[in-house]
């Protein structure tokens, strides 16, 4: 049997670029468990998708292909994990939507030796857990929550 695992939110009135970094400094970001290597997907210019990794000290250099038209106009998705307990998931930061001023931060969890499951049934997403570590860091800055979707799937 198979699983997947989500947590969506819809966030008002921020870039992603702002969310991600945002993230950084709230004790989410990437381990050494990967190879040292930071672990993204981004949709380029050309719509195409592309997968890469980079060395921890090119973490600037990623952050400023974010700033540019990615992050705006195109998503990127990146692996984070909390702190060094090799516990996190793929965080993919939608475009913002012009019309509404909102953007939607997806969380995939369904890599399942980093996700976090509850005592029991390791088919099982511990959404609080997630939403203990992310909820607070948005409530503090005054983060406009508009919408969170958490889901688990078998098939």
């Amino acid at each position: 049997m198979s699983m997947d695992a989500s947590i969506n939110f819809c966030l008002g009135s921020h870039l992603p670029i702002e969310i991600f970094k945002l993230l950084l400094r709230n004790d989410w970001g990437f381990s050494s468990k990967y190879h040292s290597k930071i672990v993204y997907t981004l949709e380029d210019e050309s719509e195409d998708i592309k997968f890469g990794n980079m060395d921890f000290d090119k973490l600037n250099q990623l952050i400023s292909i974010f700033e540019g038209q990615v992050g705006k106009e195109k998503w990127f998705s990146i692996l984070l994990m909390w702190k060094e307990s090799y516990i996190g998931g793929n965080f993919r930061f939608n475009p913002v939507d012009a019309k509404y001023n909102t953007f939607d931060l997806s969380i995939d969890l369904t890599a399942s030796e980093l996700t976090k499951t509850i005592l029991g049934d390791s088919r099982i997403s511990d959404f609080s857990w997630y939403l203990e570590k992310i909820v607070p860091i948005f409530k503090e800055r005054d983060i406009q929550i508009l919408d969170i979707n958490c889901a688990n799937s078998f098939w």
